[in-house]
């Protein structure tokens, strides 16, 4: 519930400020550009991922960012099926240029990850108390991977010709957790093993790098 209040309150925030602006400033030349995250599709969790910029200021701007999980690999048995969206939301601040080609801004940004994958494991488990006799058992059922934050970004924005080049980076707060079902240890498994595994299913807040490439198209 924290990631849906944090994108509510930003959202009303902006509203409120966005009623609030002149009707002079409103009648100022407005921009579209529509981009395209080529990288997201190599990420673990792979995404179709496209934004929409909004430039109703010289210096301000909205951009919303969304993308559809795609699943590209199902020979992973502990990953199967993989779905869901990534939603992001971006305020920027654009610092004073006399030349439109190239653009210094920073810029605040809240997101969230909504993830939904099947898993299938097999464990050895004992049969009687003393753990003579085992036993295999196998389990399937779905895991919701949720994470939501928040990033500070510095970013340049080059034009060329309408085609848009948008590189930024910065550190972000990460809140992730797992959801899944209560399965037991097999015989001789360790349950921290997750701490070397690869994502980390512990539920955690951390801070990390932000890094972003976009490549768009100015719609004048």
């Amino acid at each position: 519930m924290r990631s849906y209040r944090l994108f509510f309150i930003f959202w009303l925030t902006f509203y409120d400020g966005f009623s609030q602006v002149k009707l002079d400033s409103l009648k100022q030349e407005v921009h579209h550009i529509i981009k395209w995250s080529p990288f997201h599709v190599l990420n673990f969790y792979p995404t179709l991922q496209f934004a929409y910029e909004l430039q109703w200021h010289p210096r301000f701007s909205l951009q919303g960012d969304i993308g559809y999980m795609l699943n590209l690999d199902n020979s992973d048995v502990q990953f199967i099926d993989k779905r869901g969206v990534k939603l992001k939301t971006e305020v920027r601040y654009y610092l004073e240029d006399n030349s439109r080609a190239l653009l210094h801004y920073f810029s605040a940004e809240p997101y969230q990850h909504i993830i939904n994958f099947d898993r299938r494991e097999t464990k050895t488990e004992c049969f009687d108390i003393e753990c003579m006799i085992f036993y295999s058992k196998q389990y399937f059922y779905k895991v919701r991977y949720r994470e939501s934050g928040f990033s500070l970004k510095y970013g340049i924005m080059r034009e060329r010709r309408r085609i848009v080049f948008d590189i930024n980076y910065g550190l972000t707060l990460r809140f992730v957790n797992y959801k899944k079902p209560d399965i037991p240890t097999g015989f001789n498994e360790f349950d921290n093993v997750s701490w070397f595994s690869i994502p980390n299913e512990r539920k955690r807040v951390t801070v990390g790098p932000a890094l972003g490439l976009r490549i768009g198209y100015r719609i004048k």
